[in-house]
C-alpha cells in the first residue's frame, strides 16, 4: 500500500488550508498525487512541503485508483482500533479487514411523492433543509416516471431547491453522491427510473459520471448539460482546468452524448462549477430542456 493513516490525516488537514512537510508523506503517494495535479510543492526553508492544489482530483485519485470514495470516513475506521496487539485480542489476528455496516444514501424530495418501503406506501418529502438517509436500500423503491438528479458536490445537494428552476416540468428527487456512490448505483440499477447526473462541468467530473454512473447504468443515466453552460465556461476557471489537463486530457468519452461538452472545456481551456446554479428560479423561467 502507497499510503497508510498519517498520509490520510495530512491530506485531510491539507483540505483544511494547512501546509504540510512533504516528508510525511510516503514518496510514491506524493509522486502520484503531485503527477495528478492535486498537491503542489513549495520551498519551505532547506525541505520542501506541499499543499493543495486540488481537493476534488485528490478525492477523484482515491476513488478510483482504491475505490475509498469518503477519505474520513475511511480514517474513521481505520483508526477505531489503536494497535496491533488491540486488534489481535478482539479477531485473533492482526490482518483485520474494516466491513463496512453503515450503507446507503440521502435523498430529498421537494414535492410529496409515494413511494414504496418495504411493500408498504409512504409519502416522501422533505422541507428545505432537510434530507432523508436511506439505510435499507433493498427495500425503498421510487415510483416509474421520477427522474433521479444525483448531485455531484455537497453544497449543491444542501441546497437543491435553489436548483429546482433548472428541471421545470419534471418530477424530481435529489440524491447524493455522498458518503458512497457505489451504494446508489446498486440502487439506481434496480429502480424504473432515469438517472440525470449534475456535477461540475469539468474534466474531473466527466471522469467521475464516467467511471462510477455511466459505466454501470448504460444509457439509463445522462449526464446534466444546462443550456447556457457555453456562456459560464467561456467566463470559467482556468487555473482548475490547468490543474486537471494533464491527468484527463486522453481521457475515452464513452457517453458519445459528452464529446460536445469536453470538446469545448477543451476549447475554451475552462472549467465551470456545479455551485454556479444555486441560485433564486427566474420568474416564470425554466431552463429544463438539455443540450444533446
Amino acid at each position: 500500500m502507497i499510503f497508510g493513516i498519517t498520509d490520510i490525516r495530512c491530506l485531510i488537514s491539507m483540505f483544511g488550508g494547512s501546509t504540510v512537510s512533504m516528508s510525511r508523506l510516503r514518496p510514491a503517494l506524493a509522486k502520484e498525487l503531485l503527477d495528478a495535479g492535486a498537491i503542489m510543492r513549495i520551498r519551505s526553508g532547506r525541505g520542501y512541503s506541499c499543499k493543495l492544489l486540488d481537493e476534488k482530483v485528490c478525492r477523484t485519485f482515491f476513488a478510483q485508483r482504491f475505490d475509498i470514495h469518503d477519505l474520513e470516513a475511511w480514517l474513521e475506521a481505520n483508526t477505531e482500533t489503536t494497535s496491533r496487539s488491540e486488534q489481535v485480542t478482539l479477531a485473533g489476528n492482526s490482518k483485520i479487514h474494516h466491513v463496512r455496516t453503515f450503507r446507503g444514501f440521502l435523498i430529498k424530495s421537494p414535492e410529496p411523492l409515494e413511494c414504496t418501503f418495504k411493500g408498504r406506501k409512504f409519502i416522501l418529502q422533505t422541507p428545505a433543509g432537510i434530507s432523508m438517509f436511506i439505510e435499507d436500500i433493498d427495500s425503498f423503491c421510487l415510483p416509474a416516471g421520477v427522474t433521479v438528479i444525483g448531485m455531484e458536490n455537497g453544497e449543491s445537494f444542501q441546497q437543491a431547491e435553489r436548483q429546482l428552476y433548472l428541471f421545470g416540468g419534471m418530477r424530481v428527487v435529489f440524491v447524493s453522491r455522498y458518503p458512497w456512490s457505489s451504494d446508489l448505483v446498486s440502487w439506481l440499477a434496480r429502480q424504473p427510473v432515469r438517472y440525470v447526473h449534475f456535477g461540475d462541468f469539468d474534466l474531473a467530473g466527466i471522469n467521475i459520471y464516467l467511471t462510477e454512473f455511466y459505466s454501470r447504468l448504460g444509457e439509463k443515466a445522462e449526464f446534466f448539460i444546462p443550456n447556457d453552460i457555453e456562456q459560464r465556461i467561456k467566463r470559467g476557471n482556468s487555473n482548475l482546468y490547468n490543474a486537471q489537463y494533464q491527468r484527463y486530457k486522453d481521457m475515452t468519452v464513452a457517453d458519445s452524448r459528452l464529446v460536445r461538452l469536453v470538446n469545448m472545456l477543451h476549447r475554451y481551456g475552462r472549467c465551470y462549477e456545479q455551485e454556479g446554479y444555486i441560485e433564486a428560479a427566474p420568474s416564470g423561467e425554466h431552463n429544463g430542456d438539455k443540450q444533446k
